[in-house]
């Protein structure tokens, strides 16, 4: 996909400029945790591919993944209060939610970052907002 070539160039120009921080709203464990869903679900045996091809990149391998743990009927009413009807959304499929769940918190491989940060999706989205503005602000100051 272009958009994921792009996120790719734009890491590397960053890497190569010795910028300390970089923000993407989706990484490497994204991909890796829709992989290790749709390998449950349907057998596809993709995980393992895209874990050993992320080997070869390092560069696109996160510090740090913040995952905003959300339960399947919050995220059915956030994206109903934004207009969004649920039949269109096949990311909220329940046991492709749960698989992606497990990914980040059960999986028998762990994530590709090197550490990870749940956070309770449960709680108001200006919380939510809050909490992980105070954790990229103590990140970069670490940088």
């Amino acid at each position: 996909m272009s958009v994921e070539a792009q996120r790719v160039a734009c890491v590397d120009e960053l890497a190569a400029h010795g910028n300390p921080l970089t923000i993407l709203d989706r990484s490497v464990d994204t991909l890796l945790a829709h992989a290790y869903a749709l390998d449950q679900l349907l057998g596809f045996d993709v995980h393992r591919r895209v874990r050993a091809r992320i080997q070869v990149l390092p560069h696109l391998r996160p510090d740090l993944t913040i995952y905003i743990d959300t339960p399947i009927d919050t995220l059915t009413a956030r994206r109903a209060t934004q207009g969004h009807p649920a039949e269109l959304y096949f990311l909220h499929d329940p046991e492709f939610l749960r698989h992606t769940r497990d990914y980040f918190l059960a999986a028998p491989v762990p994530p590709a970052s090197d550490r990870i940060i749940t956070v309770n999706g449960n709680n108001a989205p200006d919380a939510i907002a809050a909490y992980v503005a105070a954790v990229v602000e103590h990140e970069r100051s670490r940088a």
